[in-house]
């Protein structure tokens, strides 16, 4: 895993180091362990990589890495996991000449020998890269299928520059800050900033499954897609998996173990994120089956029992057998820990589990180099509660007509989210799990979203924090959301099926692959998602809806096949996540840092932003009378974003 910056551009080279030196710098946590620019003066193109060791950790994996012919030059970051079988394919068509055992090394050759369009449709793995093409004079720009690996970039009249990360890339002087309405749009609604856009106007992101390509003679870019995941859906739902509930069974276990093994391959200390969920706990049951040794798994817990969970990853790993380590958060760390978010994302960002899962990589960092996780198991498999409820609401929604609907909203939203809160805690003999689930807050979520006019207008407006023109003037260009889900309507006419694949294409690369990215590689720790492994995903895809979602559950498919591996009691439970107390830290021990932020003197630097209201509802949350926390999470990270930005520019 590592960091790579560069650009191509007419500059002089001392200069030129200067502006790469710097670039390279700001990404350094992602790669510590060697640190290398590279300068073709033919071509004006300027390189650099910051290495984290992970296959052969000798000089020979050093980067940038040049091609046996030196037609290509390429800096790349990630993990080829077929890397071994390519080596053996291109031993039998005639290439046997390696200077080292490197993946890098491998993808170059595959490149040589059998163009780039084919090994990008070969190599299985996480990557972004970008490749030198001296004989053709072009610069190529390529992300893995699902977007595990990032890659921001700018484009403009003979100049290119691309980065790991956003402020990287905004180090060099040529770049100019300009804030994207868009970008802060999309942000403020959904607690990310969606590719291929970002805060700034001027710089991209390349998008999961593309490749760009820029032509340096005529100074052009070209974007293609060499996976497209709504054809691979479109495909699957058309040609579905005939097999039984129990062969679909066995051949989800036979994938994921397959996808496992091939990621256990590492030349530095492995291990393993355990929750105590389906997800992780099936990657960790397969991983401690497929290896020799006792594996080490790391968990957090928090000191609120509310939202602590750490119990039952304690109870997996006893089952599995793993060397278990964990972490109890306490309030006074993740104040400390808070104003270091902004850095560390380097874009705004607002998913509050970022804070659980830094901790995790950190206390995971300091055994092992590579962490296994579970993440993209609930998109695959119809895990998140909100495709049940969506689907559900909206059939009882869509019996009304919508002015009716907008009525009965408006007449229980006149109820309080505690007072909802407080009816349901009676029932706790029912179920004594009641109190965690947030039900006030989330009734009136749903009461809001009463109004839409379908059902993906309801899906986004249960997803996004702030509505359209709530605080921010809306933009009138479609949204990567609705974008995508124009591309997916006409594949399925199954609302499921259809908010799993936008998931898969937004929120699962633009939120959750990007947390556990940037909170990972902040202390140089390598993650690795068996469950996006090429084949898993598209025969997911394949599966029946039934073999995913059934009688109101999610994910039935792993949970028959966790059953094997560990005790019942331990898979059915209420779904909590990676939830944290955020409502009372910021009644609490994060209440300073919120009121500097939100003060009327700061906010006024903001007058683009709907100051009134964010002042109101921070005095109501601090009285107690509403929880306003997942609104005010997304603007806090944004002030506290801009606040960085501006002191480190």
């Amino acid at each position: 895993m590592c960091g790579i910056a560069g650009f191509w551009e007419h500059r002089d080279e001392v200069s030129a180091s200067d502006i790469l030196n710097k670039m390279i710098m700001e990404i350094n946590h992602r790669g510590p362990d060697f640190s290398q620019t590279a300068y073709d003066k033919n071509l004006n193109s300027f390189f650099a990589h910051a290495r984290l060791s992970i296959l052969d950790i000798s000089e020979n994996g050093h980067q940038p890495m040049d091609s046996p012919s030196s037609r290509y030059r390429i800096v790349y970051n990630g993990e080829i996991y077929n890397h071994l079988e390519l080596r053996d394919s291109l031993k039998k068509d005639g290439f046997n000449s390696w200077n080292g055992s490197s993946d890098t090394e491998t993808i170059l050759a595959c490149i040589e020998k059998y163009s780039l369009d084919k090994t990008l449709t070969m190599i299985e793995g996480m990557f972004a890269f970008a490749l030198l093409d001296r004989l053709e004079k072009k610069i190529f720009l390529a992300r893995d299928r699902i977007g595990e690996k990032p890659l921001y970039y700018h484009f403009s009249d003979n100049f290119l520059c691309f980065a790991s990360e956003f402020k990287s890339i905004a180090k060099h002087p040529k770049i100019k800050f300009e804030l994207s309405d868009l970008g802060l749009d999309q942000y403020l609604r959904l607690g990310y900033v969606p590719a291929p856009f970002s805060i700034n106007k001027n710089i991209e992101k390349v998008l999961p499954g593309e490749l760009i390509t820029i032509d340096l003679t005529k100074s052009s870019l070209l974007k293609e897609k060499y996976w497209h995941y709504p054809s691979i859906a479109m495909d699957s739902f058309n040609h579905q998996f005939p097999g039984t509930f129990d062969e679909a069974v066995s051949e989800t276990e036979s994938l994921i173990k397959k996808s496992v093994s091939k990621q256990l391959i590492s030349d530095v200390p492995i291990g393993a994120f355990l929750s105590g969920g389906i997800d992780s706990s099936l990657i960790c049951a397969l991983m401690s089956n497929a290896s020799d040794s006792q594996i080490k798994t790391f968990s957090i817990g928090f000191e609120d029992k509310q939202f602590d969970e750490s119990g039952f990853a304690r109870d997996v790993a006893k089952e599995i057998g793993s060397d278990h380590t964990e972490f109890i958060l306490d309030d006074r760390m993740a104040q400390d820990f808070i104003p270091k978010i902004a850095s560390i994302f380097s874009e705004p960002f607002a998913d509050s589990s970022q804070i659980p899962t830094y901790f995790v990589s950190q206390l995971a960092s300091r055994e092992v180099t590579v962490s296994l996780s579970g993440d993209a198991g609930d998109e695959l498999f119809g895990g998140y509660n909100r495709y049940i409820f969506t689907n559900s609401l909206w059939q009882k929604l869509n019996y009304l007509p919508l002015p009716l609907r907008a009525a009965i909203s408006r007449l229980f939203l006149t109820v309080p989210p505690d007072k909802y809160d407080k009816f349901f805690s009676y029932l706790s003999f029912v179920n004594k799990d009641i109190s965690k689930l947030n039900l006030g807050d989330k009734i009136h979520k749903g009461l809001h979203a009463a109004s839409a006019k379908g059902i993906f207008e309801l899906y986004e407006d249960l997803i996004s924090s702030w509505k359209k023109d709530e605080i921010f003037p809306s933009q009138n260009s479609l949204s990567p959301l609705e974008k995508t889900y124009d591309e997916l309507s006409s594949l399925s006419s199954n609302p499921i099926s259809l908010m799993m694949a936008m998931d898969i294409m937004t929120y699962l690369p633009d939120d959750i692959l990007c947390k556990v990215d940037r909170s990972a590689m902040s202390v140089s720790l390598e993650t690795r998602v068996p469950f996006l492994d090429r084949d898993i995903v598209e025969f997911a895809a394949s599966l029946p809806l039934e073999y995913k979602v059934k009688n109101g559950s999610g994910k039935i498919i792993l949970k028959e096949i966790l059953g094997k591996y560990i005790s019942p009691k331990l898979i059915h439970r209420p779904k909590m996540g990676f939830a944290i107390p955020i409502s009372s830290w910021l009644r609490g021990p994060l209440k300073s840092w919120a009121e500097d932020l939100l003060s009327s003197s700061n906010l006024q630097q903001y007058d683009y932003l709907d100051n009134v209201r964010i002042h109101y509802l921070w005095e109501e949350h601090k009285s107690g009378k509403r929880n306003w926390s997942a609104k005010l999470w997304n603007i806090l990270m944004y002030l506290s974003w801009a606040d960085e930005f501006r002191n480190n520019q």
